[in-house]
């Protein structure tokens, strides 16, 4: 009989061996596939990205959330208050606490949301960093890219 921590290796074995193998070879795990297995209606490989970025407080990241969600720049915003901060800034160790924000998008979105991250910031330099999503649940990839693909502003 399996146990817990059974599941656990088998699930992480089966990470490894479909991160390291070619897209068509990689197998469905779970109800999951390869992105480039999901195609928009030009044909072209969906590229849903999560933008990693930090605020200095919940009220200027609701404020961002909303702003890039009222633009169609994402599909969903992640608020995870109360993260504390180590850095160097100005030649000085400072130790702030922040508010993480995870943003889903599309590639193609990505420049526009920066643009409007930066300008509704108060940092003069802002965490803004996009990360490419390479495997995932089909209907969740498929429900970011049709949130944000082509959306004009609510």
């Amino acid at each position: 009989m399996l146990q817990d921590t059974d599941l656990f290796r088998v699930s992480i074995f089966e990470f490894l061996i479909c991160s390291t193998q070619s897209p068509e070879h990689r197998p469905i795990i779970h109800g999951t596939k390869h992105l480039s297995d999901l195609n928009n209606d030009e044909g072209e490989a969906m590229h849903v990205r999560f933008v990693y970025m930090t605020a200095g407080n919940l009220e200027e990241a609701q404020k961002i959330g909303r702003e890039l969600i009222s633009a169609g720049l994402a599909a969903c915003i992640n608020i995870l208050p109360r993260m504390n901060s180590i850095y160097v800034w100005e030649g000085k160790l400072e130790e702030a606490a922040e508010v993480v924000m995870i943003a889903k998008t599309v590639e193609a979105r990505v420049a526009d949301l920066i643009t409007k991250v930066k300008s509704l910031h108060s940092y003069s330099c802002p965490c803004i960093v996009s990360l490419k999503v390479e495997d995932g649940y089909p209907p969740f990839l498929e429900w970011v890219a049709e949130k944000v693909k082509g959306r004009s502003a609510l």
